[in-house]
């Protein structure tokens, strides 16, 4: 629990950071499966400790990379200042990545790291989780 609580942490302080000098206050946050758990607290854990100037809209991909891809494409037209992934399928990111890398659109993973050389393909990407 004290190591979710520091993901917890990180996550929310990178929220506030890149939503400090966007006029865009509404951050996806696009899960893998809202029946998961963990991910519900997870969730939770975000929406309780994340800054009041900043709206979470959460987002549930069913455990399917295709609904997610779908999510994250149409998210992605309306400009968000970053998006918060719960990926459904670490080896699926690199389309995530290409597709937000051209509308410059930071991403930060949670919970399952992607590979790292999909993380490497672009400098702001991030990822908060902890060792299994």
């Amino acid at each position: 629990m004290k190591k979710l609580w520091m993901l917890l942490i990180s996550l929310t302080t990178l929220i506030i950071l890149f939503g400090c000098d966007s006029s865009n206050d509404h951050v996806p946050l696009i899960l893998y499966d809202h029946t998961d758990p963990y991910i519900l607290e997870f969730r939770d854990h975000i929406l309780q400790n994340s800054s009041d100037d900043i709206i979470i809209d959460v987002y549930d991909a069913q455990r399917s990379q295709l609904i997610q891809n779908e999510i994250i494409g149409e998210l992605l037209l309306e400009e968000p200042s970053l998006m918060v992934i719960n990926p459904v399928d670490r080896l699926g990111v690199y389309t995530i990545i290409d597709e937000a890398k051209k509308q410059e659109v930071p991403l930060i993973f949670i919970n399952r790291e992607p590979l790292e050389t999909d993380m490497n393909r672009w400098d702001q990407l991030y990822y908060i989780g902890a060792r299994a």
